[in-house]
């Protein structure tokens, strides 16, 4: 794999790269954090513990008591709608509305809420929420016997050397980035410890490109599973009253697999997947079969500002 960091600037198309980074640097890569979550639970499908289409009931088991009001919901809601965003959960304002006086939920508040809010019909569309990736973190506790954070560093940071990788920080450790008071959790009343398996690894570039290099010939899951990863579960389509969606349509083919979303650009498949964006500062990751590309901007940048970016990069 080619190495390739420093400052990037994009004019009028042209590309120019300057000033390297520190390769040690540690920054949040808030969404890109989902692709690790699937990793898990891609390797708790490979050891027999569970299956994509294993029923979210059968291990958060108190689903069952709550939603009286939408028992086939509960019934039929998989892992697999969890990871493609096909639940039909929406995202945390549905936990303010209900417990507007809570100062953090717990785990207890989360699923009961699921159970009792409005939702979207099951598998019918594509609704991004990081509540499906919170209910993931906790799958992946309940079935491992290991809180989320220490599974994603045994099985996934450690075996890779992801040594400068870790979730959340001291601040201490974090340099060159302008979310020191880390603006996610200010205005959020999830725990660190349940947002951790939605946006709370942060990591460094040289760690990136162990990350990367799994990606391009993945080591630790088998491939007929990697693949299943990497596969266009559910499509997504972008507000069509924004004034750039008909290059995007153009563009890019997109849909969502497991903690990814993949594209179809001038007949080749790309990954890739946004983080931040609205927080003062963005990512993204994309990797097509022999090539990765991570993009960190310390500020914020639109969504087709980030496409543009990986259109001509790619």
């Amino acid at each position: 794999m080619e190495e390739k960091f420093g400052n990037l600037t994009i004019e009028h198309n042209q590309v120019a790269l300057s000033t390297n980074l520190e390769e040690s640097e540690v920054f949040p890569i808030l969404s890109l954090t989902k692709l690790f979550t699937a990793y898990g639970i891609g390797l708790l499908v490979q050891e027999g513990k569970v299956t994509f289409d294993t029923k979210v009931k059968d291990i958060l088991e108190e689903m069952i008591s709550y939603d009286q009001e939408h028992p086939s919901w509960v019934q039929m809601l998989s892992i697999a709608d969890l990871l493609s965003h096909q639940s039909g959960i929406l995202n945390e304002q549905t936990l303010v509305l209900l417990y507007p006086e809570d100062n953090e939920f717990t785990i207890t508040d989360i699923i009961k809420a699921v159970c009792l809010s409005t939702k979207k019909e099951l598998r019918t569309e594509f609704v991004y929420s990081d509540i499906n990736y919170v209910l993931l973190g906790e799958i992946i506790y309940r079935i491992s016997g290991i809180k989320y954070s220490d599974f994603i560093k045994q099985h996934i940071l450690i075996p890779l050397s992801m040594s400068q990788s870790t979730f959340y920080p001291e601040h201490s450790i974090v340099k060159g980035t302008t979310i020191v008071k880390d603006k996610k959790m200010e205005c959020s009343k999830v725990s660190k410890e349940l947002n951790c398996s939605c946006n709370g690894l942060f990591t460094s570039i040289q760690d990136i490109q162990k990350w990367g290099q799994e990606l391009l010939n993945p080591i630790l899951l088998d491939k007929k599973i990697y693949r299943q990863l990497l596969y266009p579960f559910v499509s997504i389509f972008p507000d069509r009253n924004d004034p750039w969606v008909e290059l995007y349509l153009k563009s890019w083919y997109t849909g969502y697999g497991y903690g990814t979303m993949i594209a179809t650009k001038d007949g080749h498949k790309v990954c890739y997947h946004f983080g931040g964006g609205d927080l003062g500062h963005s990512s993204v990751l994309a990797f097509t079969s022999s090539k990765v590309l991570f993009l960190y901007n310390n500020e914020e940048l639109k969504l087709e500002e980030q496409i543009q970016q990986m259109s001509i990069l790619l």
